[in-house]
């Protein structure tokens, strides 16, 4: 449907539930953290996660992810699937969302269920596969954050933007 200047949709033809909204964009250049606590609320229940333009300080590096849950950053009860269909050990302190090998590089994050004590992340690298993560905490609340950083803490993103957005409720 093409619109001209000064046309507007209709609520029948405006994005309905399931529709993608845009939350925040974060530039990550010069961070060492990628610290997002901002944009999760009630008002959805799922979220999708674009990474994108990712170069590190040291090529070669892996990216993992945390949540936030009720505010306090979760440091264990992890676990994911990687691309070969293994799954990690038990109690993992991180996600493993992907692997930067040079410049421009990037990933996707869907984060299902996040006001629900149980939630779900799928992700898909650029390099690696896709991964499917979960936290087993047994702890009630909701997602209201996220967290992304190099394997060798000293390493700081040097370019890329990192854009959130909230999947409409139906």
């Amino acid at each position: 449907m093409a619109l001209s200047k000064g046309s507007s949709l209709s609520a029948g033809e405006s994005g309905g539930g399931g529709a993608m909204e845009f939350i925040s964009t974060t530039n990550v250049a010069g961070a060492n953290i990628i610290d997002i606590q901002s944009g999760f609320t009630s008002a959805y229940d799922n979220y999708v996660v674009v990474a994108a333009g990712i170069s590190v300080s040291n090529n070669d590096d892996s990216i993992y992810m945390k949540v936030y849950k009720n505010e306090t950053l979760l440091s264990s009860g992890y676990q994911y699937y990687r691309e070969s269909g293994s799954l990690s050990s038990n109690q993992q302190k991180f996600l493993r969302m992907c692997y930067v090998a040079g410049a421009d590089s990037g990933w996707t994050v869907n984060l299902t269920n996040a006001n629900s004590r149980f939630f779900s992340i799928t992700s898909n690298g650029y390099y690696r596969g896709l991964n499917l993560g979960f936290n087993d905490e047994a702890t009630s609340g909701v997602i209201t954050g996220i967290q992304f950083f190099c394997q060798t803490g000293s390493v700081s993103f040097t370019a890329g933007t990192v854009k959130l957005y909230g999947i409409k409720k139906q």
